[in-house]
């Protein structure tokens, strides 16, 4: 079995010969798959260009993977994909849209299709999501310490540009709060498809001392990750 995963390519602040030079050493590695985790292209850069959903960036970037290569190309999104300086359309919009966009260039959404990898023996189930930055990320010492969620509302534009060009979205604790849940909702399907017995044991509990850093879409990585449980995270 072989996975080879990637993110943060930006295109086109990188440019598309390095992205076609990265497929190429893919290609030559004859993978079982291939993830692409978040920051596929400047969104922002293509909101600036185009009112409508038609992510050309992203589209070019994704394409260069799926028309190349033939194994699967699972993808997940980043910050940068959902960022916006549309008048017409705000990154709930872009949320609720990309999916289609991702499948449309031949690639797997993770967001909302765990997907199967065959090699025997060995089977992989690969379950992704987007991880979205909420306040609890904040550190409690330091700089940060003494500062509320509500501080963070006011002021995460002042250290994150997310604060400038994530606009419509649910507030970001709620936000990160849902993608968790989902999350978790995959797990939970994934591993009675998979005929495992084993309980959850309480994840969405346990992920309080996580989230503390690392938010709580993270804590629920980490808690399968430990569990045992046959994915790959």
């Amino acid at each position: 079995m072989k996975i080879v995963f990637t993110s943060d390519l930006h295109y086109p602040i990188t440019h598309k010969w390095q992205l076609k030079e990265l497929v190429e050493n893919i290609a030559a590695e004859n993978p079982n798959a291939v993830i692409l985790g978040g920051d596929i292209a400047e969104n922002l850069k293509d909101s600036q260009e185009t009112n409508s959903f038609t992510f050309p960036h992203f589209r070019l970037c994704l394409e260069l993977f799926t028309k190349r290569l033939t194994c699967p190309v699972l993808v997940i999104l980043g910050n940068h994909d959902l960022w916006t300086d549309s008048p017409s359309n705000n990154s709930l919009m872009i949320w609720n849209n990309i999916g289609d966009v991702v499948k449309s260039c031949g690639a797997v959404y993770l967001e909302d299709n765990p997907q199967i990898i065959i090699d025997k023996p060995t089977n992989v189930m690969i379950i992704g999501s987007y991880l979205h930055y909420d306040y609890s990320a904040a550190e409690k010492t330091g700089v940060a310490s003494g500062y509320d969620k509500d501080y963070w509302r006011i002021n995460k534009h002042r250290v994150n540009n997310d604060g400038h060009y994530l606009k419509g979205l649910p507030d970001d604790i709620e936000f990160a709060g849902a993608l968790a849940r989902s999350l978790k909702t995959q797990l939970v399907d994934s591993e009675h498809h998979r005929g495992h017995s084993r309980s959850l044991h309480g994840a969405a509990d346990d992920a309080t001392a996580s989230r503390r850093r690392l938010g709580d879409g993270y804590s629920l990585f980490r808690q399968f990750v430990l569990s045992g449980l046959h994915f790959v995270m």
